[in-house]
């Protein structure tokens, strides 16, 4: 907080406890005050995307659950295709994929590095590579030459 204090008669500025003024002897004064006040803005978007397509128990083909918070997004992606249910978990932030958790069987679990580098809980690295096919899966290729594939939208 700023305060300043000014002749209310020719507008000299005043100490605190100044008074009367020193250049016209004017007893009056104004008192100027700046209030400062951070804000934070913090925005939530969550999403719930369903496929029309059902399978033959009633369940839903294909779901994506999406949380959008403070530049973070976190989707559980369900894809029940085939017979067995696929959910992955990811995570990106500010654009990028940080975190991946491929749930089914191989129950993979990766996280960002750096730029396209991966590595897992024993620190097995792992390269992010581009699927020229499909935008809506992520390919990584371990140390061994093993390539895994992940749904992402």
């Amino acid at each position: 907080m700023n305060e300043k204090y000014k002749c209310k008669n020719c507008g000299y500025e005043l100490k605190k406890d100044e008074l009367p003024c020193p250049e016209c002897g004017c007893e009056g004064r104004d008192i100027y005050v700046e209030l400062f006040e951070k804000i934070k803005v913090s925005d939530s978007l969550k999403l719930h995307l369903k496929s029309g397509e059902k399978r033959e128990d009633g369940k839903l083909k294909k779901e994506i659950i999406s949380q959008i918070k403070n530049g973070t997004e976190r989707r559980i992606i369900k894809d029940r295709r085939s017979k067995n249910t696929q959910a992955t978990f990811i995570v990106w932030r500010d654009g990028k994929l940080h975190h991946i958790h491929d749930k089914t069987s191989e129950q993979i679990e990766i996280w960002l590095k750096e730029d396209n580098i991966y590595w897992d809980r024993e620190e097995k690295l792992y390269t992010r590579t581009t699927s020229k096919s499909n935008k809506s899966t992520e390919v990584f290729v371990d140390s061994d030459g093993t390539e895994y594939m992940f749904l992402v939208g």
